[in-house]
């Protein structure tokens, strides 16, 4: 990571204790997509494109269940309903670009750099800038009406 938080293109991808927002089973699933997207990289070699194909199946399957997960926790800790369906309109975005590149992979129009750089920016930008933010916010009320 580089000095501002963000991973650099050719920086190795690791969890950082900076992208931890204290609620363990969301750090946790994140950590399980941080796990995916570096088997990304991994693919590269023999048959990426039936490798990255599996991989993209199995982020697309994990992401769905993250957030689900994460929106519903969302909604049970009262994170501001206009923000939540702002957080649910960037997990859907994120959904339709994986569906995107999975066809694009079908098509041999698909990199393993190419998905490899999204997901990191995507994953990276969207824990730090969407995630913790609200994840917090949400964890400082309910510490409040305590």
């Amino acid at each position: 990571m580089n000095r501002e938080g963000a991973a650099a293109p050719c920086d190795p991808l690791t969890w950082d204790e900076r992208l931890e927002s204290g609620v363990l089973a969301i750090d946790l699933q994140h950590r399980v997509l941080f796990q995916l997207l570096q088997r990304v990289g991994e693919a590269d070699g023999d048959d990426p494109s039936t490798r990255l194909a599996e991989v993209l199946s199995q982020l697309r399957a994990y992401a769905d269940y993250h957030f689900r997960y994460e929106e519903d926790w969302m909604r049970r800790h009262a994170v501001d309903g206009q923000e939540h369906a702002w957080h649910e309109h960037l997990h859907a975005g994120f959904a339709d670009s994986l569906a995107d590149m999975a066809t694009r992979l079908q098509q041999g129009q698909l990199s393993v750099t190419e998905l490899g750089q999204f997901l990191r920016r995507w994953l990276i930008g969207h824990i730090v800038e969407q995630d913790l933010p609200l994840l917090r916010q949400a964890q400082r009320r309910q510490a409040w009406q305590a």
